[in-house]
């Protein structure tokens, strides 16, 4: 932009409306003297056209990486980006895959039970690849340690234009060499880590003034739990203190039933202490593993599912994100177990054989969890159905479960008992809930986006909330009818006898 409105009077060697000229009838700055409105837009646009002629200083696009067990990229652009490698495995229980070629290898896939694992295990001679972009310089790529020395890591000797992407390799043995209490193996147990710096050189293989850098250091991790003792395979049921080892890991959850779906419930009961937060990690995932014929007893059987949970800062607060498993059949019966997966992507604290011969009575439960109360019922099994359970074509369509953020809040629980028994046992009542299914998912999600209007919806279902419960405790009601006719005769008696 320019300050072409202003047609000579503007400089575009200095970017300023300075060379103004002077008629011999009334002058510019005599007229903008007596406008202030007209100085004030003058200096406006001057001031735009100013600011906007200066060259843009973008910081590192960070793009991808090749090469590593897991980051962060994804989630926070280039804000304390992180960059993770673990060659956790054994090779009693076939976790120790062999990584071959350029990419990593699959760790989980080869375990013969539930062990602790890693889907993207590195090896030492692997070569991580860092792309990235700057649009401000050409140069060349380079990585150098974080700190006062700026010694050189990882460099490449061809220029890369700016705008365009460049790809950084770097070996994790060179790595995993520059990172404190590690070694040229990355073997080195528990979590280590060191900051670098990434960006484009003027001066191939050199960091100096005028060179584009990531505005952020990149911190690049190598985690390893120690498992000498496999205490970090499997975790027991922590919710009857019986066999429970309290591990930081999810002992127990309830598997509701929907349609084609199941909804994951879990309290402060559900986790062992500490939960999310390990020692130097921190669970970013729950994976399900589950199938129609029975618990998978290794990771490679039957499938999975991930849901991600969010975790508060400085804390051991959770929040499960969309605790939905969907995709399933309706009638079939699934069995699921689950393990943490911490930000590295290491998979551990599986729950065990015994958590769930604790919690179902027996590796092959006769009744999955169907939404009832029942002894016998496995709450780790669930059994899909349009009509019974949570009966929703998405858990998070119903109007008062997304005006209570909850389908077991004790009022929602309560109408969908009454839909339950006095609307589905009717043709006109399976009616009614087909054409509430029409249209409530739109309302739910328009509610979810607006919270500001929940309060209103919660005192308009009160008096549904109120009918439901006189119909379901119709003996009740009809007493209390009864009784207070009763009453109103008896005081209109004695009102006349007055």
């Amino acid at each position: 932009m320019s300050c072409a409105l202003f047609g000579p009077y503007f400089d575009s060697g200095h970017n300023t409306c300075c060379h103004i000229e002077m008629g011999p009838s009334i002058g510019l700055i005599s007229i903008l003297k007596q406008s202030r409105w007209m100085t004030t837009l003058f200096v406006l646009v001057c001031g735009i056209g100013a600011s906007l002629s200066e060259p843009s200083f973008a910081t590192i696009k960070l793009i991808g990486v090749n090469g590593a067990s897991n980051d962060n990229f994804a989630n926070i652009g280039n804000t304390n980006p992180k960059i993770f490698g673990s060659v956790v495995g054994n090779s009693s229980n076939g976790t120790d895959c062999v990584v071959t070629g350029s990419s990593t290898c699959d760790g989980c896939e080869t375990a013969s039970g539930f062990f602790l694992c890693n889907r993207r295990r590195i090896s030492s001679s692997l070569s991580l690849q860092i792309s990235f972009q700057s649009d401000n310089i050409d140069g060349y790529p380079a990585l150098a340690l974080n700190d006062s020395s700026n010694t050189m890591v990882a460099s490449s000797s061809i220029s890369v234009g700016k705008g365009n992407t460049a790809t950084l390799a770097v070996s994790w043995s060179t790595l995993c060499s520059n990172i404190s209490g590690s070694d040229s193996n990355c073997s080195a147990a528990g979590t280590l880590s060191n900051n670098f710096k990434l960006g484009i050189t003027k001066v191939a293989g050199q960091f100096s003034s005028g060179d584009d850098v990531l505005s952020s250091p990149l911190t690049i991790t190598v985690s390893n739990p120690e498992n000498s003792a496999g205490e970090y395979d499997s975790i027991e049921d922590c919710t009857t203190n019986t066999n429970g080892d309290n591990k930081p890991g999810v002992c127990s959850f309830i598997a509701y039933p929907g349609d084609e779906k199941v909804f994951i419930q879990m309290d402060t009961n559900s986790v062992g202490s500490g939960f999310p937060i390990l020692s130097n990690s921190t669970i970013k995932s729950l994976r399900f593993y589950f199938s129609t014929s029975g618990f998978v007893t290794k990771p490679s059987d039957g499938d999975m599912a991930d849901i991600p949970i969010e975790v508060s800062d400085g804390s051991d607060s959770f929040t499960i994100v969309d605790p939905i498993i969907d995709g399933l059949t309706n009638g079939e019966n699934y069995y699921f177990r689950v393990g943490s997966v911490d930000e590295a992507g290491n998979e551990m604290y599986f729950t065990s054989n015994s958590a769930i011969n604790n919690i179902c009575g027996s590796m092959s439960p006769t009744r999955p969890f169907d939404g009832s109360a029942g002894n016998d019922a496995c709450t780790l099994a669930a059994s899909p159905d349009a009509v019974v359970g949570l009966l929703s074509k998405d858990l998070n369509c119903f109007i008062a479960t997304a005006a209570y953020d909850s389908p077991f809040h004790p009022l929602v629980t309560d109408l969908r008992t009454f839909r339950n028994h006095f609307l589905l046992p009717f043709k006109m009542g399976r009616k009614f809930i087909n054409w509430y299914y029409s249209w409530s998912p739109k309302a739910a999600w328009w509610l979810k986006k607006h919270p500001q209007w929940k309060p209103m919806i919660q005192s308009l279902l009160v008096p549904i909330w109120i009918s439901s419960l006189a119909v379901l405790n119709w003996p009740i009601t009809l007493l209390m009818v009864l009784l207070g006719i009763v009453v109103l005769q008896i005081r209109v008696k004695f009102w006349k006898n007055v």
